[in-house]
């Protein structure tokens, strides 16, 4: 038998390829019925995100077809009419067998595969696919071995390199520069938010797992701003009432569509001074900007545009593909010792070391052996 993955994924397959093959929830139980059924697989798995693709399984006879695969992935999904041509999607899809399967999937659920290097999502799509498989009856043995084994890599490699640490998408550093200027979480701020567009609902996602509890919300349009309050359990404020908002918040994050400065150094200045020069940072996330450049002249301001905020998320970009060096040497010492383990069942136990082991007595990373496992 024979371990194996799969893919088509953002690094060479374009977006509407991808979604071609995406599988909904419903459909997933019918798949991997089809892939053992009419494949001949033994195990199957489904990963799906917005980036990827990915059947994993353990297969019976080889070798591996990956338009046999995706066209199973195109009859569950009913796409057998429009399905695309099978050397298209051969020539783009990726199949790793064995040892480069299980080192690839570490990579994956480690978040050292992805789009944005360290996000977060990933380790919980990893194990929601595999929980969806397991409760079809579709993993085994093998499977379940190392899926598990995956989502405990991922786990090491989180909390001994920094790969998660800096945050890399224009909001989140937006908050980090908050948080750094008011030496604390955003739980004792007044957050306004000017805008209630879809920038404006991802900054409230952030900031509602920054555990901010303040948090004004104003917008020409009332509906949209209304809906927005209620989703985050903020406070509407009337665009009519903006100056007044302005007095409390130490925080003005603002993304509208304006053709004009919405606010301006002249409006900024006497709220300054009846904040008796409390500090207030003003986030200008528009193209074009919202905020009058000026108004960082003025005491106790903190200023920042989109520009800026790019630069310090992609120089925490660079420092996390640093740290993700660390990350692979992880990856790749607790694959081998994976595959070791799996190819050869009765190791004795003193070879066998644990993966904690491993991180806490680091050898130097060899190269991941080419053998074929012996699963039978």
């Amino acid at each position: 038998m024979q371990l194996f993955v799969v893919g088509l994924n953002f690094r060479k397959t374009p977006v509407a390829l991808r979604e071609q093959f995406s599988v909904p929830a419903e459909c997933v139980s019918a798949l991997l019925s089809e892939l053992r059924s009419d494949v001949h697989l033994r195990e199957a798995l489904v990963l799906g995100t917005c980036n990827r693709v990915e059947i994993y399984g353990v297969a019976e006879q080889a070798p591996i077809r990956p338009r046999r695969i995706f066209a199973s992935v195109s009859k569950a999904v009913g796409q057998n009419a429009g399905a695309p041509e099978a050397d298209l999607v051969e020539s783009l899809a990726y199949l790793h067998e064995n040892d480069a399967c299980v080192h690839h999937l570490f990579r994956v659920a480690s978040s050292l595969d992805s789009l944005v290097v360290g996000e977060t999502e990933i380790v919980g799509q990893v194990k929601r696919a595999y929980q969806q498989a397991q409760s079809c009856g579709a993993t085994g043995k093998i499977l379940n071995r190392l899926f598990q084994r995956a989502l405990s890599v991922s786990k090491a490699v989180r909390s001994h390199s920094g790969i998660g640490r800096c945050s890399t998408s224009v909001g989140a550093v937006a908050l980090d520069v908050a948080e750094n200027i008011f030496g604390e979480n955003l739980d004792r701020q007044t957050v306004l938010i000017i805008g209630a567009g879809k920038v404006s609902e991802t900054t409230l996602r952030h900031l509602s797992k920054r555990g901010a509890k303040n948090i004004l919300i104003s917008n020409r349009s009332t509906e949209r701003a209304q809906e927005l309050a209620d989703q985050f359990h903020g406070q509407l404020v009337p665009f009519a009432d903006l100056a007044g908002a302005l007095h409390e918040a130490d925080v003005v994050i603002s993304s509208t569509s304006a053709p004009h400065y919405v606010l301006t150094k002249r409006e900024i200045e006497p709220v300054m001074r009846s904040r008796a020069h409390r500090p207030a940072l003003f986030i200008d996330l528009a193209v074009p900007r919202d905020i009058e450049p000026e108004v960082q002249e003025l005491d106790a301001v903190y200023l920042y545009n989109i520009d800026q905020l790019a630069d310090l998320a992609n120089q925490n970009l660079q420092r996390r593909h640093a740290e993700a060096m660390e990350g692979e040497k992880l990856v790749a010492e607790a694959a081998q010792a994976f595959a070791a383990r799996l190819s050869t069942p009765a190791l004795p136990s003193a070879v066998k070391g644990t993966l904690a082991e491993l991180l806490s007595s680091r050898p130097r990373c060899c190269p991941i052996p080419g053998a074929a496992y012996r699963l039978a």
